[in-house]
């Protein structure tokens, strides 16, 4: 009987022990994915101060997707804030075009970060900037997308869509600019480069234009179709890359009940959660 009383004791003992640690497997696992899942469904953006000329970083479920590298002197300045935050790799580097204030410091880059992917409209330009932006991916081996159609590609939670130039020809360069739209749960991020009139009318023909957060059309200037755009695009938030006050643009855009933001008064950063957007600069 004292034989069979204490088997059933050391069954029993076993049976509690191995319940401990199937809870405790059980309790690390669901932390685990509790904290992946919380870093996947951050989207944070920094757009640089960097006078009239355009960078920004986005950050999702642990990619990076640089969009744009100012000008040549900027290079370094990205770079730099790149190692201070202990970014060794950039996913995606989209240019949206070869304006020298959008692709000026793509060489610095390319030659001190490792750049996955390269995405470029598709069109050539004679400029210095735009030729060592060439001899970096020459040295570096790296193959650009040139895009004719549009692409698309995810970071997290976050859905990227690259929309191409509907022409092969422009009269005004800054109408090759490669729009991206970041739709990111219950926000959407509309960032439209340099786009003038002709751009934007593609913008509204061709795509869904309303989104939560606008990246303000080339620095701000203002087109005859301007206020039609801003009214279609209906942001909640908007940011004016431009070294100067930009007050038409801004006043226009409060009008429709905007929060503008404008980087002459310091680099902007925003943090989306899905469902709601901070905005701090």
């Amino acid at each position: 009987m004292n034989q069979h009383l204490s088997k059933g004791k050391r069954l029993m003992f076993q049976y509690i022990v191995m319940l401990i640690i199937l809870t405790l497997i059980s309790c690390s696992s669901y932390q685990t994915k509790t904290a992946a899942s919380s870093e996947t469904t951050l989207l944070d953006m920094t757009i640089f101060q960097i006078g009239k000329a355009d960078s920004m970083l986005l950050m999702s479920g642990g990619k990076t997707i640089l969009i744009d590298t100012g000008e040549d002197k900027h290079g370094k300045k990205i770079v730099n804030y790149l190692e201070e935050h202990n970014i060794e790799k950039i996913d995606y580097l989209i240019l949206t075009h070869f304006d020298k204030d959008h692709v000026g410091g793509a060489d610095t880059i390319i030659n001190s970060v490792d750049v996955q992917e390269i995405i470029t409209p598709n069109y050539k330009r004679s400029s210095i900037q735009y030729l060592e932006y060439k001899n970096a991916i020459a040295a570096n081996h790296i193959a650009p997308m040139a895009l004719t159609a549009t692409y698309s590609f995810t970071a997290g939670t976050a859905e990227f869509t690259v929309y191409p130039p509907q022409k092969s020809k422009y009269k005004i360069e800054n109408d090759y600019s490669l729009i991206v739209s970041v739709q990111h749960g219950s926000n959407s991020f509309l960032l439209t480069a340099d786009a003038e009139e002709e751009r934007m009318d593609e913008i509204m023909k061709h795509s869904v234009v309303e989104h939560t957060f606008l990246k303000v059309p080339h620095h701000g200037k203002f087109e005859d179709n301007t206020l039609e755009f801003y009214s279609m695009v209906k942001p909640k938030f908007a940011v004016i890359t431009s070294a100067r006050k930009r007050a038409k643009t801004v006043s226009a855009l409060e009008k429709l009940g905007t929060k503008v933001f404008v980087t002459r008064d310091g680099t902007v950063y925003v943090k989306s959660d899905g469902t709601s957007i901070s905005m701090q600069q």
